[in-house]
């Protein structure tokens, strides 16, 4: 099974685009997103939210996997940890939140 590029992700913007990196690779850009039958949505604030979202995926994952490790007894993470690793990945996700 192919793994994903390491995070950190974060966006870049340059000319008018979106794009999610990672070290200087381009994962993708979202300056256009394909939805419903072919419209495309290019409202630059959901534009922006939804590049946010994507580029927060690496850090929403970790905080799962903390997360299961927090709930399986033998694990020593404590729930601050768990705590401070979620709302990390959601400011991410949505930092006006």
């Amino acid at each position: 099974m192919a793994t994903s590029t390491p995070g950190p992700w974060k966006v870049r913007t340059d000319y008018g685009r979106h794009w999610i990196s990672a070290r200087k690779i381009q994962i993708a850009d979202v300056t256009d997103i394909t939805v419903g039958r072919g419209m495309v949505d290019t409202d630059v604030s959901t534009t922006m939210a939804n590049a946010l979202l994507i580029a927060s995926a690496p850090d929403l994952l970790a905080a799962c996997k903390l997360a299961v490790r927090v709930l399986v007894p033998s694990a020593a993470i404590t729930h601050a940890e768990l705590l401070k690793a979620i709302r990390a990945a959601i400011f991410k996700a949505e930092p006006a939140a």
